[in-house]
């Protein structure tokens, strides 16, 4: 109890004025003037979606029309918790947190005799009550400390400065709280104490104006994190669309949900975290569905591990036609939408490469969802200030972000700049000059790629869990994304400085690493008159797909290949040389392109099938030979299948 003895206890008054611009509160718990004297005892009451209070410390909720006898009732399924109130004001109300208040999800009621009104929900962090003394021109204030222990040396950062805790673990913050958060770079061997995996407790909810001083605590806990594992999923684009549509929640949860917690299970006492990189919602349903991120966050209520989240383009709300307006629903619910942290002996790095635009958003309208790629200035100066304070250069670091900043999908494989302008792709890729060892992590694209930046960078572009918007589950019952990879995600092991993966599909052993296509067959299926006429109808007379494919052909499709794989063929024992080649899966144009347009009429153009740079051509002697094929990766892991053929096409993973 070392700190408790050296400084005093404080009764924290916290005011919590909240905005729609900081916040982006509920509508529903703001009470209207027309509603005092009928139904509603107080109005204009704002309860945050978070509370990190103290036990004993003076708590302050804004509203007004509170009477001296009145009860705030904090209640959970079980339990209600009455609290006086202690000081009331023309503006806000103030309570002292009791003991009995515990870490939970409480709803927040006025009592008045016999007549309650609800004012709202709110998650209850309870935190020790650390006396930290003022400093003039600070607006933030607080301590970072496990258990007893102040913490030296951490990062804190309102998302345009930063500064380092004191040997006290004090910290303070010179603030305009124009991104309404304040958080914090968990150091190696340490994470935040939370109760919450959805939303790690590294960072906190600013509730008071940018002239009132406020204090945010944090506080660690150790962990042995040398060695652990991620689980890097991205696009799950859930929209709760239903059984009629796409079925996607329940496509979701039989799937990935289910699988993950039993990855879980199995991994028995090692480390695991996840990182989602974006598109977890579907801005364009926000409101026809009723599913925003604030919806994704209560889905993922159960998930097993801590959750590290990056921003993509449909995790903005489609009313606004600002990128920072739009972001305001999800840093209310996510926080920081660039930050950083270590685990073991890697510095982890979470960006926001979205700036959306969505031309003709306004309240009530959903606008045209556009958006650009690169890096805000503000967020460039961070990550700068970010990177400098790594002095070993080589120490790895893993960057998560949305959309990948290269791709290669081009006939001769080259890699080029994506952002938009190529130019901010470059002025990006130089912040990391000097560094031995990085990697990239992105979503976005529904493929799955590697490509190399300079000799110190790769990018693993990662394919979608909802693989092509969860269409093949619902038409075929198997989700490939664009590129022919199954639906996924990536899995790192990470042991010390040593970083190895590779990419798991859902509902397939990790040793499923390729497909294999006899082109005959393939041919013959798009040959059928019933085929033929429906793929014609589809953008450049698709049924020619494989006329530059000869007889006997055979296609296959590694869906994580990068150039330190090595891929071999035998047919009958002699030895065939695999050509790489960028043509278009079979598979998935029978699971998306094919019968949605022979269902619907109609295709959604960015959903289909697109040529690949991970598919290897081999040129066979005889149309009934066996294949022997053994797929080495970077890793030395060897994956082999014999082909026997004729191999029939069908929608099948084999």
């Amino acid at each position: 109890m070392a700190i408790i003895k050296k400084h005093k206890y404080l009764l924290v008054l916290t005011f919590v004025f909240f905005t729609s611009i900081f916040l982006g509160c509920e509508k529903d718990n703001v009470i209207d003037d027309e509603d005092i004297g009928t139904t509603a005892l107080v109005k204009d009451v704002i309860i945050p979606k978070q509370m990190s209070i103290a036990k004993g410390s003076s708590q302050a909720i804004s509203g007004k029309g509170f009477e001296s006898k009145d009860l705030l009732v904090f209640s959970t399924e079980s339990t209600d918790i009455e609290i006086p109130l202690e000081k009331i004001e023309n503006t806000y109300v103030t309570f002292i947190v009791p003991n009995e208040l515990n870490d939970g999800d409480y709803t927040i009621s006025v009592k008045r005799n016999t007549r309650t009104q609800e004012l709202g929900k709110t998650f209850v962090r309870i935190v020790l009550d650390i006396s930290v003394p003022n400093k003039d021109g600070h607006s933030i204030k607080g301590a970072v400390f496990c258990g007893t222990k102040p913490l030296k040396g951490i990062r804190v950062s309102d998302g345009f400065t930063t500064t380092l805790t004191d040997e006290n673990g004090f910290y303070w913050l010179q603030s305009e709280k124009k991104h309404g958060y304040v958080f914090i770079s968990s150091p190696s061997g340490y994470q935040p104490k939370t109760t919450n995996n959805v939303v790690p407790g590294f960072w906190a909810s600013l509730s008071a104006p940018t002239n009132v001083v406020e204090q945010h605590n944090f506080e660690l806990v150790e962990v042995d994190d040398t060695k652990h594992t991620l689980i890097v999923a991205t696009d799950l684009h859930l929209a709760n669309r239903g059984a009629s549509s796409n079925n996607d929640m329940n496509q979701f949860n039989s799937g990935f949900m289910n699988e993950t917690k039993t990855f879980v299970e199995n991994l028995n006492n090692t480390a695991v975290y996840t990182i989602v990189l974006g598109d977890m919602s579907w801005d364009g349903y926000w409101y026809d569905k009723k599913y925003d991120i604030a919806s994704y966050k209560s889905t993922m209520s159960s998930y097993p591990t801590p959750m590290y989240h990056v921003m993509g383009n449909h995790d903005n709300d489609p009313y606004y036609a600002d990128d920072f307006l739009a972001e305001m629903r999800y840093k209310k619910e996510f926080g920081p939408t660039y930050f950083s942290m270590d685990m073991g002996q890697i510095h982890y790095i979470f960006l926001d490469n979205t700036v959306y635009t969505n031309n003709g958003g306004t309240i009530g309208t959903i606008g045209d969802r556009e958006y650009l790629k690169y890096l805000t200035p503000e967020q460039a100066n961070w990550l700068k200030d970010d990177l400098s304070a790594i002095k070993d250069k080589t120490k790895p670091i893993v960057v998560s972000f949305h959309c990948p900043s290269t791709g290669n999908y081009n006939a001769n494989f080259t890699t080029s700049l994506s952002f938009n302008p190529s130019s901010k792709a470059v002025e990006f890729h130089n912040m990391f000059n000097g560094f031995t060892k990085v990697h990239f992590l992105s979503g976005h694209t529904h493929f799955n790629t590697h490509t190399t930046i300079g000799n110190n960078i790769e990018e693993h572009n990662i394919a979608a869990v909802c693989a092509t918007w969860w269409w093949g589950g619902k038409l075929t019952g198997i989700n490939l994304s664009r590129d022919g990879s199954p639906a996924g995600y990536a899995v790192f092991d990470i042991d010390g400085t040593d970083i190895k993966w590779y990419y798991k599909s859902v509902g397939q052993d990790k040793n499923k690493q390729f497909r294999t296509y006899d082109i005959n067959s393939v041919k013959t299926y798009f040959a059928q008159s019933s085929v033929k006429s429906i793929m014609d109808k589809l953008p450049g007379n698709r049924s020619k797909d494989y006329d530059t494919l000869k007889e006997n052909d055979v296609l296959i499709n590694v869906w994580n290949y990068d150039s330190k794989w090595k891929i071999e063929v035998e047919e009958d024992g002699v030895k065939k040389n695999p050509v790489r080649v960028y043509l278009r899966d079979p598979l998935h144009a029978i699971t998306y392109d094919y019968p949605r347009m022979r269902d619907n009429g109609d295709v959604t153009e960015g959903f289909l099938t697109g040529p690949n740079p991970h598919m290897f051509k081999v040129s066979t002697n005889s149309a009934s030979s066996s294949l022997k094929i053994k797929v080495t990766d970077r890793f030395g892991n060897v994956y082999q299948e014999t082909m026997t053929r004729p191999k029939q096409f069908k929608l099948s993973f084999e």
